[in-house]
């Protein structure tokens, strides 16, 4: 059985129980509640409008696409609001074994990439070791490889306030012991939006892989 309510001039709104009902009686609030509020229940069939509870936090899911072909790479779309950003690489080479980098930037200007405002200190792990210190790049100067010896790697780019940043990053070799590891920060004029890829020397060209980028903000 439906309970109808007729408009004043036409129509109706109608309230029908489910076919297995049951027995519950559900008791209104006794005001109309305030802008944005939901109404919720206790459980026990007493209704009340409650204000719902804001995370500020939406989580962001991208999707993996070539970034083959030239000896530097832009990923975009990256929300100016995202507080944590999660870069990941896979099956990554490049077409004479160098190594590559990675620079952050922004929507400056159309889309900028900043070559400066990096604390950046590179360690590589295998039967030796090594280090670098750079401002003006993310380095991985010891990866490369080729088609049969390439590298996975994540990225997890964290905002502290304003426009700083820090970084903890790795990249590891699919088919041997060793990896490189970056930590840092970076500190820019506006909100991260994008990520590039670039190859050391900027002559060879990225011969495979993909990356996707997910974020929340």
């Amino acid at each position: 059985m439906v309970l109808r309510l007729n408009g004043s001039q036409s129509g109706y709104v109608g309230l029908d129980a489910p076919a297995n009902a049951g027995f519950n009686t559900l008791t209104l609030p006794d005001s109309s509640g305030t802008n944005g509020q939901v109404l919720t229940t206790d459980g026990n069939g007493v209704l009340d409008w409650q204000t719902p509870v804001d995370t500020g936090l939406l989580r962001t899911e991208g999707t993996s696409v070539s970034i083959t072909g030239a000896s530097t790479y832009t990923l975009t779309g990256i929300d100016a609001a995202a507080v944590d950003v999660d870069l990941f690489w896979e099956d990554f080479y490049t077409s004479g074994g160098n190594g590559f980098h990675i620079r952050l930037g922004t929507e400056e200007n159309g889309g900028t990439i900043y070559v400066n405002g990096y604390v950046a200190h590179a360690h590589y792990s295998s039967s030796t070791t090594g280090g670098t210190y750079n401002t003006t790049i993310i380095d991985f100067p010891g990866t490369g490889s080729s088609s049969t010896n390439t590298y996975d790697g994540h990225m997890r780019i964290t905002k502290r306030d304003g426009n700083v940043y820090f970084f903890e990053a790795f990249t590891s070799h699919k088919n041997a012991g060793y990896y490189w590891q970056t930590i840092g920060n970076w500190t820019a004029s506006s909100p991260l939006t994008r990520v590039q890829f670039i190859v050391s020397g900027g002559v060879q060209t990225i011969a495979g892989g993909t990356a996707k980028v997910n974020y929340v903000k």
